[in-house]
């Protein structure tokens, strides 16, 4: 199933990430914090901050928590079609679905393909993730 595999690369990219950045962190001359400034500038540097990576992987996660697969359909069609399978976030939910939405998103959304899609020169990226 393709949302499987992109959610566990993603999480296993973000948790490189993570390790990385903790890494250098408790590193005395860590490699990220300590650029040099005037061979690199300040714009560099500022990309490689550790606590910047360190948010951006928390913010990430909060994406595929929000921009999950929803396992169990939170509307039922007329048809006894679900909403299930398809981006809880993207999709129509809930009292309001009943009465007013009509939409369904299939799961991985775009907003989960397009973060994914940073990752796209990695060994195991699949060009069916593109967005």
């Amino acid at each position: 199933m393709v949302s499987d595999g992109l959610v566990a690369f993603w999480r296993a990219r973000l948790d490189e990430a993570e390790a990385a950045a903790r890494e250098s962190l408790d590193a005395p001359d860590g490699a990220l914090r300590y650029l040099d400034v005037d061979q690199w500038g300040d714009s560099l540097v500022h990309l490689f901050d550790e606590d910047r990576v360190l948010r951006e992987v928390e913010a990430d996660r909060a994406i595929l928590a929000l921009h999950r697969q929803d396992p169990e359909g939170g509307f039922t069609w007329g048809s006894g079609a679900t909403t299930a399978g398809n981006c809880a976030e993207c999709s129509c939910e809930g009292a309001l679905a009943a009465t007013e939405c009509f939409a369904t998103v299939d799961y991985p959304c775009k907003t989960v393909r397009i973060r994914v899609s940073v990752y796209s020169d990695h060994p195991d990226y699949q060009q069916e993730w593109k967005p």
